[in-house]
């Protein structure tokens, strides 16, 4: 390694035409690794990621050499798509125990936290003939979630 910047709270200015900046954000840090040949870069790749993984649980750190072509923000990137998010999580957690096997890659899922849904039908005819509009629904609704 010859030299290396460390920017937080934020990204470099852009310096490089596929690496665009990000917005400042205080969660957010960049550092640029210059190294002495072509040679160092997968060496250091890989012990940059055990480093940072083993060192710093629960951040997302991608590390990537800088490449030609459009802009990646992730070193490797898989796109699962579909209608049931059962079967997508069961396919993701597949992807993910793949990649995980090669060891030397954090992969970051997001599909989310699977989160209960509830779903309210009104009788809006009912309702109206009541005096009753949707915005007071969604206030009693609210209510009884937070109770």
């Amino acid at each position: 390694m010859i030299s290396a910047a460390s920017f937080t709270g934020g990204t470099a200015p852009r310096f490089y035409y596929n690496v665009a900046p990000k917005d400042p954000a205080n969660y957010l840090a960049q550092i640029l690794v210059d190294t002495r040949t072509d040679d160092d870069v997968p060496r250091l790749l890989v012990k940059l990621r055990a480093e940072l993984d083993r060192n710093i649980p629960g951040a997302r750190c991608i590390v990537k050499q800088l490449e030609q072509g459009p802009e990646v923000d992730e070193p490797i990137q898989v796109r699962v798509s579909g209608e049931n998010l059962d079967v997508l999580a069961q396919l993701s957690e597949q992807v993910s125990r793949v990649l995980r096997s090669v060891k030397g890659y954090q992969v970051h899922d997001d599909l989310g936290v699977r989160m209960p849904n509830l779903r309210i039908d009104i009788d809006q005819d009912r309702a109206n003939s009541l005096g009753i509009g949707n915005n007071q629904i969604g206030q009693v609704h609210r209510q009884h979630l937070r109770a």
